[in-house]
């Protein structure tokens, strides 16, 4: 797996959070199948008619699955991630413990083993990712 497949991390502007109503700031992490808990591609909830299955493009009408703590977003809600020029939706959970939210990575179907989670490591930056919540809009053109 090539980190091409997720758009390279990018600076991102105050322009990108024109319509947001809330926006914040955390840590962005990535999952994929081969690391999930357990190593399936199932999904907490059924959001967006995926049938509880993990994915994504990253466009607003096929947002990328995203995870995070219990209660730190609501079930199904929306994030654009401005760094990714992505939206998420929060079709999983993850027992992380602090604020982050993990992205799914990779195929629906194949485990991309060792190589994937490689890759997976190597997009994680560690620095704090902007987003853009409760946006019910379009906030750009995705490209």
């Amino acid at each position: 797996m090539k980190t091409s497949t997720i758009t390279s991390i990018l600076a991102f502007s105050s322009t990108d959070f024109a319509v947001c109503s809330r926006q914040g700031s955390v840590e962005m992490t990535f999952f994929g199948f081969p690391d999930n808990d357990p190593p399936i591609r199932t999904t907490a909830y059924n959001c967006g008619g995926r049938n509880n299955v993990a994915g994504g493009s990253g466009t607003y009408d096929d947002r990328l699955t995203m995870a995070s703590t219990k209660g730190e977003f609501s079930k199904c809600e929306i994030a654009y991630v401005p760094n990714l020029k992505k939206y998420q939706c929060t079709d999983d959970y993850n027992n992380g413990g602090k604020r982050h939210i993990d992205i799914w990575t990779g195929s629906r179907t194949v485990n991309g083993g060792n190589e994937q989670v490689d890759c997976e490591n190597k997009l994680t930056s560690g620095r704090l990712a902007g987003l853009c919540l409760d946006s019910d809009t379009e906030v750009k053109a995705i490209s």
